[in-house]
């Protein structure tokens, strides 16, 4: 069984590293990376998801259940930390 490796803004965990990109209006962003394709998973403040593939071979990510038209693609912006609960930042 893989163990979660933390690291800045999320985890490695397996063949993948997930981190958290930033929040804005109630929309929370993350980021989902492997060798081969990385995603980026916004959620807005009803629950919908929305995925979109930022690089990587396109033959890389299989979505299943899923239909392209309804897919929005949002602006992705990780030059900033984003604050934690309970964390302070110097």
């Amino acid at each position: 069984m893989s163990q979660a490796i933390p690291t800045q803004y999320g985890f490695k965990w397996g063949a993948c590293e997930v981190s958290r990109l930033y929040d804005h209006g109630g929309h929370v962003t993350m980021e989902l990376k492997t060798d081969a394709a990385k995603l980026s998973i916004r959620v807005t403040p009803s629950g919908q998801v929305r995925v979109e593939q930022t690089a990587g071979r396109r033959s890389a990510v299989k979505m299943e259940g899923m239909h392209s038209e309804t897919i929005t693609i949002p602006e992705v912006r990780s030059d900033r930390p984003i604050p934690v609960k309970g964390e302070t930042h110097s």
